[in-house]
């Protein structure tokens, strides 16, 4: 089997949360799990509508995408939403999100 081809499943039935994953480096990340296999990405953001397309185009090429606003807990989110969150099958995270300090 080729290096390519085990790839592409490097994150079968995982799920992952990726921080500051509607733009640059976490949503590569999102859709690199994605690419990999895994079979969910919660995908956390401020954009929300930039978040919302990065989930859907996630879903269509078979991992279940979901988007949380930055500012909610990811533990409550949605129905895929992660009732998995907070149990044994979330076994990955990614952190991209920046932060700013208010003065």
């Amino acid at each position: 089997m080729s290096r390519t081809r085990n790839l592409r499943k490097q994150f079968a039935g995982k799920f992952a949360v990726v921080t500051g994953g509607t733009q640059g480096l976490g949503e590569a990340a999102a859709r690199l799990f994605a690419a990999r296999g895994a079979a969910g990405v919660l995908v956390c953001g401020r954009n929300k509508a930039r978040g919302k397309a990065v989930a859907k185009e996630l879903t269509k090429v078979g991992c279940e995408g979901v988007f949380v606003e930055a500012e909610q807990d990811p533990v409550k989110a949605p129905p895929l939403q992660y009732a998995r969150i907070g149990h044994a099958d979330l076994t990955r995270a990614f952190t991209a999100a920046g932060y700013r300090i208010v003065r």
